[in-house]
């Protein structure tokens, strides 16, 4: 006698065609199931097309089990790996093809980039003309590059990594081989380096990484040494970048803004007070180095938990990106040490 195949309850899943991400196709789920009996079934994780559709699901019920009644519910996955929107449960519609029932398709409108609030709208530059798709800036890039170390540096002490991270990104220090452009100007300078030239992960002074670190001055190659680990060990780069918005704080007496922290690291105490006061014009903004990271909060946001996605915050559905496929991170590498 034939064996009676089990009943299956289905379900499928399709990101809504979003306004920002041109493709999912780097994008994955996973389903879970639970029966009328409270039996709980998942999923592997499985890929999205580039569509935003993803293979239909199924799981096996038992026969006391009603297949009307079951449950299903998604969890999407950015390409990192990173769940979308872990404190929001998607929740789908289970469907049955043996009882003669037509697919259903759970849709879901994927918010990566929220719209523009009237706060952000404060400093915005009047005449902007926004391209249908932005070239990925390499600060984003370097952010989800040495996101490990930004996230380490900011719990250690105590600073939001947001912060450390939108200071990377208005530095943007050249992308990923950063150190190459300081080889350039040490050599440009006979291999003199100068207490005020600024280099490294962090695009800091060499005399005040020194002071941070408490290097002892009186040490004739200090400055040589200072600029070898600033250039080559981001560990340390990124907890003298938190040190120093540390430092601010304790000038101005409080804890500097994600603003505030920008302004100083860049420009300094004299422009963070010009700043507070209000006494900086807002077409200064749109060539300022401090202020390049503040139209892109969400996408470094992503960035810090690896996945680039060029996007500027209020782009309002007429930006489009491609999320990276490969977003590497940095690795101590002590040869480089050799090379300076």
């Amino acid at each position: 006698m034939k064996k009676k195949n089990h009943v299956k309850s289905y379900a499928r899943l399709k990101i809504k065609e979003s306004k920002n991400v041109l493709n999912f196709d780097k994008f994955s789920f996973i389903a879970t199931f639970v029966t009328s009996s409270g039996r709980v079934g998942i999923t592997s994780k499985l890929p999205i097309q580039a569509n935003g559709l993803g293979a239909e699901v199924y799981y096996n019920l038992k026969k006391n089990e009603d297949p009307t009644k079951s449950t299903v519910s998604f969890k999407i996955f950015l390409p990192s790996g990173t769940e979308y929107n872990s404190n929001v449960p998607i929740h789908g519609k289970a469907y049955t093809k043996e009882q003669g029932s037509s697919p259903i398709i759970t849709e879901h409108d994927l918010k990566l980039f929220q719209n523009k609030t009237k706060e952000e709208d404060k400093y915005k530059i009047q005449h902007r003309i926004t391209p249908t798709t932005y070239p990925v800036p390499e600060g984003l890039r370097m952010v989800a590059y040495l996101r490990n170390e930004i996230k380490t540096a900011g719990s250690k002490n105590s600073i939001d990594p947001q912060i450390i991270a939108s200071i990377v990104f208005e530095e943007k220090m050249h992308g990923v081989w950063a150190y190459r452009k300081n080889l350039l100007s040490f050599y440009r300078n006979l291999g003199e380096i100068f207490p005020h030239n600024s280099y490294g992960f962090g695009e800091m002074q060499v005399g005040l990484a020194a002071d941070l670190m408490k290097i002892d001055k009186r040490n004739p190659n200090w400055l040589d040494e200072v600029f070898v680990v600033i250039c080559t060990d981001a560990t340390i780069a990124m907890d003298l970048v938190a040190k120093n918005v540390i430092r601010g704080g304790k000038i101005l007496g409080r804890k500097l803004t994600l603003q505030e922290s920008t302004v100083f690291y860049n420009a300094g105490e004299k422009a963070l007070n010009s700043w507070i006061k209000g006494e900086i014009p807002k077409a200064r903004l749109s060539t300022a180095v401090y202020a390049r990271s503040w139209k892109w909060q969400e996408a470094i946001k992503l960035a810090l938990g690896g996945d680039v996605i060029a996007i500027p915050d209020g782009c309002e559905g007429t930006c489009r990106a491609d999320p990276e496929r490969q977003v590497e991170t940095w690795k101590f590498d002590p040869s480089l040490r050799l090379s300076l």
